[in-house]
Parts: C-alpha cells; sequence; structure tokens
C-alpha cells in the first residue's frame, strides 16, 4: 500500500516539474516573439525607404512560422500532461 501511495506521489511531482518547466520556456519563448515582432514593426516603419530583400522575407516567414508552433505547442502541452495522469 505504501509503495502505491510513494509512486502515485513521485509520478505527480514529475508531472509538477514538467509544467514549471514548459510555463517557463513558454514564456521565456514569449518574450522573445514579442521582442522580434517589435523589431519587424521597426525595420516595417521604413518600408517605403526598403527595396525588396530575401533576407527580410526570410526572416518575416521564419517568424511566422515559429509563432504558429509555439501556438501550437502552447495548447498541446495540457492536453499530453493530462494524458499522463
Amino acid at each position: 500500500m505504501q509503495r502505491k501511495y510513494y509512486l502515485r506521489y513521485w509520478i505527480n511531482y514529475q508531472i509538477q516539474l514538467e509544467k514549471q518547466d514548459h510555463t517557463e520556456n513558454l514564456s521565456t519563448a514569449y518574450n522573445w516573439l514579442k521582442k522580434a515582432h517589435i523589431e519587424q514593426n521597426k525595420i516595417m516603419q521604413h518600408a517605403q525607404q526598403l527595396q525588396y530583400s530575401v533576407l527580410l522575407t526570410h526572416a518575416q516567414d521564419t517568424l511566422m512560422n515559429t509563432e504558429t508552433i509555439y501556438f501550437i505547442v502552447k495548447r498541446f502541452i495540457p492536453i499530453i500532461l493530462n494524458s499522463k495522469k
């Protein structure tokens, strides 16, 4: 009986650690995305002065893809953690 309790406690503890790690990592990712958007907006304010750039287009596409993955991961983490219970 005591062994089952210990195992259940250990599993719940591991889940809590995972939640904390993910929360911290998601917060860091959000802050970097926010900074990237601010910098992109600064560049776009001067868009009339800029010529077309493949590099800038690639950077914008990469930022949008990264943001999409961020939102997908943010939605799936609770689903994955709940399935481990």
